[in-house]
Parts: C-alpha cells; structure tokens; sequence
C-alpha cells in the first residue's frame, strides 16, 4: 500500500471511528491493511441504531471529501448504507440516504481534529484497540462531538420537510425574478 493509500485509508477508518464514538457507540478496534490492496481497513463497532449505522456507514466517504476532496474507497460502504436505509424507512431510502450523508458530514466537520489526530496515529500503527482509540481521543479533547438525529420518517415530518424545501425554492425563484427585474430597469435607464 502506498503511502497516499495508506493516508487515505487511515483518514476514512478514523472518519468512521469518529462517526461510531458520536452516537455513543462501541468500537473494538481500528485497523488499515497493508498486505492487501482489495482491502484497505475496517472498523469493528456495535452500532445500534439503523439510521446511526447508515451515518457510520457514510462518514468515511466523508471524511475522504473533507481531507482530500474526493473519495474513492467506499463502494461498499455505500451499498451496505443502502441495505440499512431500508430498516429506517422502506419507502424513502433515498431521502434517508441524503439526510445520512449529511449528517456524516457534520459529524465530519464537526470532529475534524479529532479525525486528523487519530488518523495520523491509526497510519502509523496500522491498528488500534478500543482503549487506544479512546486514548487518542482523550488526549486531544476528551470528547467528540455528538452525531444529529434520525429525521422524522413519518408522513408528518416529511410534510414539513417538503414545505420547507418549497418554501426556500419559491424564496429562491422570487429573489431571481427581483434580480432580473432590476437588471431590466437598469439597462433601460441606460439606453435613455
């Protein structure tokens, strides 16, 4: 495994680490492989929850983004995302997969010192236990920052959602119009 490589896999383990202690979750170790290019980490938790498992699921692809802007190493990650969203609500898979991703992202942003740190450390070593993760992230801050919560699934909360969303939309073509209709009077002032 290339040094690159390597980086990249210690950021998107330590990304899904990060992910797991934000929901409060048991990690058993943290590992990056470098014997096999097929496989470059995994972290072994106990993640409860069906939506906190999707979050988990996404956050390394997150972190990649964060840290290098791209993302490559997540394929799998995101397919089993996908089989877990069906447990949070079956009908709208896609929308909990956004809502999921976004989170991730938080949690991501939100802990980016404690990821960066506990990469560097994961890169070195190759593998870390429960209580050397819980070390790391000791030493740093002591804590990580908690993940957001499961969005409401129910017709009711997707209702509020939607309207939320047309309303910012309708704001959005509103202040468009106002912006043309000022360019209009703008340039016919000018040809007067």
């Amino acid at each position: 495994m290339t040094f690159d490589v390597r980086k990249r896999a210690a950021v998107h383990e330590a990304a899904h680490a990060v992910a797991t202690k934000a929901y409060g979750s048991l990690i058993h170790l943290a590992e990056i492989c470098v014997d096999n290019p097929e496989w470059c980490g995994r972290v072994c938790h106990e993640v409860w929850g069906a939506w906190e498992n999707v979050v988990v699921c996404l956050a390394g692809a997150q972190g990649e983004l964060a840290f290098f802007n791209n993302e490559w190493g997540s394929g799998h990650d995101l397919e089993c995302a996908k089989r877990l969203a069906r447990k949070v609500d079956p009908d709208y898979r896609g929308e909990v997969i956004q809502s999921a991703r976004t989170a991730a992202a938080k949690i991501v942003r939100d802990n980016r010192t404690v990821i960066s740190v506990l990469a560097v450390v994961l890169e070195h070593k190759g593998k870390l236990s429960d209580v050397e993760i819980d070390g790391v992230i000791g030493s740093i801050s002591g804590t990580i920052r908690p993940g957001p919560s499961a969005p409401d699934m129910t017709p009711l909360g997707r209702a509020q959602r939607d309207a939320t969303r047309r309303r910012a939309r309708r704001d959005y073509e509103g202040a468009a119009f106002i912006e043309r209709w000022i360019r209009q009077q703008e340039h016919q002032s000018s040809l007067l």
